[in-house]
């Protein structure tokens, strides 16, 4: 079912009551389908919004870049996602 404006206010609210209110917000563009295979469309459902989730970062050459202290680099973001999980 699509997310309605209350629903993501509410999970939004928590996030922002959980001092995450400065997070970047991010599109799982993965999760997004067309309905009925109708390319183009660009206008699509969200079905749920999550965080702060770690995402890895990629350079230009699309690999991990590692941090000076051998970490992998990324990012804690909140992720919005459409209906196809």
């Amino acid at each position: 079912m699509p997310m309605t404006v209350a629903r993501l206010h509410q999970i939004l609210g928590d996030l922002i009551a959980a001092g995450h209110g400065q997070r970047p917000v991010c599109i799982n563009k993965t999760t997004f389908r067309p309905p009925g295979g109708q390319e183009g469309s660009v206008i699509l459902d969200v079905g749920s919004a999550s965080g702060p989730e770690w995402v890895p970062t990629r350079d230009d050459s699309d690999c991990n870049p590692w941090r000076q202290d051998s970490n992998e680099a990324g990012r804690r973001v909140v992720v919005l996602r459409g209906l196809h999980e």
